[in-house]
């Protein structure tokens, strides 16, 4: 399955928590964003922003051109998960699960 692929099949996807809107994101590098996901404060994985199809962006003008092939449309205020900037990471158990990456801030999870 292609990158692309992935994004639309919601690969490994059961849900998300979504943080606060972020003002003057359009001033962000996001292929050179780090982000990465931690266990109670231990780093499980980490990557750039650049493995997301080479930016975010890139990735949302794709999932827009092509639901726009298929005559639909993302609309205001849809949340768009772009992809991945590392490969999954597998909890090993309980406790404060949280992905952050630089310059956007992060969220935590408490998972029992």
């Amino acid at each position: 399955m292609t990158g692309p692929g992935r994004i639309a099949d919601n690969v490994l996807q059961a849900a998300c928590v979504v943080g606060p809107a972020v003002k003057d994101w359009q001033k962000l590098d996001f292929p050179n964003l780090k982000g990465r996901s931690l266990l109670d404060g231990k780093e499980l994985a980490n990557g750039p922003g650049s493995a997301v199809m080479g930016s975010a962006l890139i990735s949302l003008a794709w999932l827009a051109n092509t639901l726009n092939q298929h005559g639909r449309m993302l609309k205001a205020g849809d949340h768009v998960l772009a992809g991945s900037v590392h490969p999954p990471a597998f909890l090993p158990g309980t406790g404060v699960a949280r992905t952050e990456f630089e310059g956007l801030g992060g969220t935590d999870i408490t998972i029992k």
